[in-house]
């Protein structure tokens, strides 16, 4: 390896038999730096993300189907509220709310309970069973 100086610039490089056959700027390398890091990320975020399995969710959704189950349901705690029915419902937007309701983004007492209950695998598979319910004709 060897550093060669040309211009305003020192390039890094390899010489073979006194060519020099291959040459990087490290300020080329520091520039496009952040980009490389932002596709790193958006690579592992997406490599991260749970793969639902709805046979496994048939264990886990007897706490969704009392109220998300039943056409036209209200509920009165803490207020009268209409409960949406979720059959159908895209997966991502299911363990979108899930999240939020474990978080506290989301403030109905009885969602957030649940949801601090389940894993992030359980939240994937209830939502593939859903999602998959809707497309099965519910």
């Amino acid at each position: 390896m060897s550093v060669r100086e040309e211009g305003p610039h020192q390039h890094i490089g390899v010489e073979l038999r006194g060519l020099f056959v291959a040459r990087c700027d490290p300020y080329e390398i520091v520039k496009k730096t952040p980009a490389l890091l932002f596709l790193f990320l958006i690579a592992a975020l997406s490599a991260h993300a749970q793969t639902g399995n709805a046979e496994a969710a048939k264990g886990k959704i007897s706490m969704c189907i009392g109220c998300h189950g039943i056409p036209m349901y209200k509920t009165v705690f803490p207020e009268v509220y209409s409960v949406p029915l979720i059959a159908g419902q895209s997966p991502e937007y299911i363990v979108k709310a899930l999240q939020a309701y474990r978080v506290g983004d989301r403030s109905h007492p009885s969602m957030q309970g649940i949801a601090k209950s389940l894993t992030d695998q359980d939240m994937a598979d209830v939502a593939a069973y859903y999602g998959r319910a809707g497309k099965a004709g519910k």
